[in-house]
């Protein structure tokens, strides 16, 4: 059974600026850091237990003004944990469509599967800070 130990959404934006001085100045969040997706540039924002990760989404045909969920992530303890959860998962039979290992941080890694509704999942772990 997965036991997160907290969780981030990340949103699709089509202005990753203009998201961030959105999600800062009305609701407080404070950027936690800066990187890159699959789809873009992105920016995780956090506040207390909330993480909110925007990527600035590239993709042809992808409608702006309907807004969009990339992905909902949950993050585990330990590395071990991350495999303990990806061999379940391989168990009950869902594919896993990603793994990533950070190389600036070998303890740092993540899954990605779909759930049954097709919607993007993630559980990783992040190196100890």
């Amino acid at each position: 059974m997965l036991d997160p130990i907290g969780v981030h959404i990340a949103l699709r934006v089509r202005d990753l600026a203009r998201a961030v001085n959105f999600y800062t100045s009305l609701f407080g969040l404070r950027v936690r850091g800066r990187g890159s997706s699959d789809e873009g540039p992105l920016v995780l924002l956090e506040r207390g237990a909330l993480r909110l990760a925007l990527i600035e989404s590239r993709t042809p045909g992808w409608e702006a003004t309907r807004g969009g969920l990339h992905h909902l992530g949950f993050l585990v303890g330990s590395a071990e944990d991350v495999i303990a959860v990806e061999a379940a998962l391989r168990r009950r039979g869902v594919p896993i469509l990603r793994q990533v290992v950070n190389p600036r941080h070998p303890r740092e890694r993540s899954i990605y599967v779909h759930d049954p509704d097709g919607h993007l999942i993630e559980v990783y772990c992040e190196a100890a800070q």
